[in-house]
């Protein structure tokens, strides 16, 4: 101070804080004596920092431990104060920096800590903390499905939907199809490639993790007819039926069956791959045929002209 006696005293080398002066009137003998008043300056800090509002947050719940505020402490005397900008939070110091906060609802709680720097100005920063369902279920990307390319090279995939905290998005690993909306449990994809399309269905929960799960969308050659030439009605379980790939495409076929002498053993009208190796005509009806060639003839019903050609039925 530069002259305590001065009323217009300067001041000097004043650093952040809060300082009172008293004035004091020493009236002598006079009635009403002696009379004080004081004065307060409150000095601020202009090179404080800007509010920093910490890291942002995430938890999975249930949250057991105490969630601790990381903001920046204040230098008095500036003051700093927690606010909720978004979702919900209680705070047990509002103007605590490291404040414990409670009650936070799911999804993202978005908080504000702001500083009071006097006549320096006010600052802020905003932080979130994003709590996470935990009773979310798991990815299920629904079931496989099989096409005929000639129907169709577009599908609807059929994943659950995501509820809560979560969020759901599709991803094509193998073939060549294109996803329309990666983020739509039921979105279609479209170009599905022959041989088999697979896609996974990604479940991310944040802080309570990342699921997922796969389905397969096979596209078939449904219209080519491979005939075999042998098959072995035996009885162990394998090949045991005349099997025609792809036969069900075409309901109007015939299937005709001839010996080597020209008789018919065996005809259907459609065919549904159930010839077992035994006569369906003559004085052998519904016995073994002996282990020999056949000479076939397959009618489509399309009005192509018909397939022909020999199976050698093995014993």
């Amino acid at each position: 101070m530069s002259d305590a006696a001065s009323p217009t005293a300067t001041l000097s080398g004043l650093t952040p804080g809060v300082y009172t002066l008293q004035w004091t009137v020493d009236n002598g003998p006079c009635a009403n004596g002696n009379s004080a008043d004081e004065v307060t300056i409150t000095v601020f800090d202009n090179s404080t920092a800007p509010a920093a509002a910490g890291p942002d947050q995430e938890y999975c719940t249930p949250i057991t431990a105490p969630v601790t505020m990381f903001a920046s402490a204040t230098i008095p005397p500036a003051t700093g104060s927690w606010t909720v900008l978004g979702g919900q939070g209680t705070f047990a110091n509002p103007n605590d920096p490291f404040s414990a906060v409670t009650d936070l609802g799911l999804g993202e709680n978005v908080f504000q800590w702001t500083v009071d720097n006097g006549p320096c100005g006010n600052t802020n920063d905003q932080m979130s903390i994003r709590v996470f369902d935990s009773a979310v279920l798991p990815a299920d990307a629904g079931d496989d499905q099989l096409l005929c390319q000639h129907e169709t090279t577009t599908a609807t995939l059929s994943a659950t939907p995501t509820t809560s905290t979560a969020t759901g998005a599709w991803a094509r690993i193998n073939g060549g199809a294109t996803v329309t909306n990666a983020g739509d449990p039921n979105t279609t994809v479209t170009g599905l490639t022959l041989g088999d399309n697979l896609f996974v269905w990604t479940v991310s929960n944040g802080a309570c993790g990342i699921t997922t799960d796969t389905m397969n969308i096979r596209l078939k050659d449904c219209l080519t007819l491979i005939i075999p030439d042998a098959f072995s009605p035996n009885g162990d379980g394998t090949n045991d039926f005349y099997t025609i790939p792809n036969i069900e495409s075409y309901p109007e076929n015939t299937f005709t069956v001839f010996n080597r002498w020209g008789n018919k053993v065996f005809e259907s009208t459609p065919y549904t791959n159930t010839w077992n190796g035994k006569s369906q005509f003559g004085t052998v009806f519904g016995e073994e045929l002996p282990e020999s060639t056949y000479y076939y003839v397959l009618d489509p019903g399309t009005g192509d002209e018909a397939f022909t050609g020999f199976i050698y039925l093995r014993r």
